[in-house]
């Protein structure tokens, strides 16, 4: 039976003391980056557009960037009214022209940095496919799989996230200022059906952080406007 469980805030204090949130001086990005690196939360797929191309990998170190900038690249693309169609879905972008464009559209999230290496960072994330002059979303979430240093910033961030929330929650007092920390598990779900149950479980968690993505971007304010945090939601499928 499917049980759903929620950590208690306790009073006992962790030796060493709490850690004290991390205000940010700069723009409240909302980061789109989801479940561990090796897989994010879609996972790599394969282009079947014909005429798609994806690049080779890119060197690590030119990377360490995008764990904050490919995900915010990508949150603009679906939010943005300036870069959406009719049917208010991403608009495909050429790389440069005299109205929108995915260069302006990356100035907008990064202000500085080479525009074709970002571009061709988003082919190699496979967050873009490219046809002909023509760059299209291919998905809302940015995967790390092929990008060592990039997986590992992720994985660091992830960690200190969730045990970030865990004690924070272990020094609350008041329930009210407690985070969200909720657990749904089954200790007796059938081998033969992980891949049902997984794909499942990522089809709807990627519809909820999309909604909790565009919520975030909706209280964005401008860099320095106002003290500012950084405020996310993460979501991880386990097995034992």
């Amino acid at each position: 039976m499917s049980r759903l469980t929620r950590r208690k805030a306790s009073a006992t204090p962790i030796q060493g003391g709490r850690l004290a949130p991390r205000a940010s001086p700069r723009r409240g990005r909302p980061v789109t980056t989801q479940g561990s690196p090796p897989d994010s939360i879609r996972g790599p797929i394969q282009s079947n557009v014909r005429g798609a191309t994806k690049p080779g990998p890119i060197d690590g170190a030119e990377m360490q960037w995008d764990t904050t900038l490919l995900p915010t690249i990508m949150t603009l693309w679906h939010e943005d009214p300036e870069y959406r169609d009719a049917s208010h879905r991403p608009s495909r972008l050429k790389l440069r022209a005299r109205g929108p464009c995915l260069a302006q559209l990356i100035r907008r999230a990064s202000g500085h940095g080479d525009v074709r290496l970002i571009a061709t960072a988003l082919l190699q994330s496979g967050a873009v496919e490219r046809r002909g002059p023509w760059y299209t979303p291919a998905r809302r979430f940015v995967s790390f799989k092929d990008q060592p240093p990039a997986a590992l910033s992720h994985t660091l961030m992830s960690a200190r996230a969730l045990l970030g929330t865990i004690e924070h929650n272990l020094h609350t007092r008041d329930p009210r200022e407690a985070r969200l920390e909720r657990l749904a598990f089954n200790s007796h779900i059938p081998v033969a059906a992980l891949p049902t149950v997984h794909r499942y479980m990522k089809r709807e968690g990627d519809n909820l952080l999309a909604r909790i993505d565009a919520y975030l971007k909706r209280w964005e304010v401008p860099a320095g406007s106002e003290p500012t945090v950084l405020v996310g939601f993460a979501a991880f499928a386990f097995e034992d």
